[in-house]
């Protein structure tokens, strides 16, 4: 950002790869017995279903990413 607050374009682009590309937000249907999987990039994130929110952090190694959740 320029020293008049103008935006110069490589921040405009950034921008837009963070907003776009490496934020993750979708919407899932669990399996017969309640669950789901997803992939994310590592980071925080929350998860919401029927009115509750809980958050949850991915680590960068695969092994440390399985969590248990109740919800509802």
């Amino acid at each position: 950002i320029r020293k008049d607050n103008s935006q110069k374009p490589a921040y405009v682009e950034l921008k837009k790869k963070i907003k776009e590309e490496w934020m993750t937000s979708l919407s899932l249907v669990t399996d017969p017995r309640g669950n789901l999987e997803f992939t994310g990039f590592a980071g925080e994130y929350e998860i919401s279903c029927l009115g509750e929110t809980k958050e949850i952090s991915l680590k960068r190694t695969p092994k440390e990413n399985y969590q248990e959740m109740v919800m509802g």
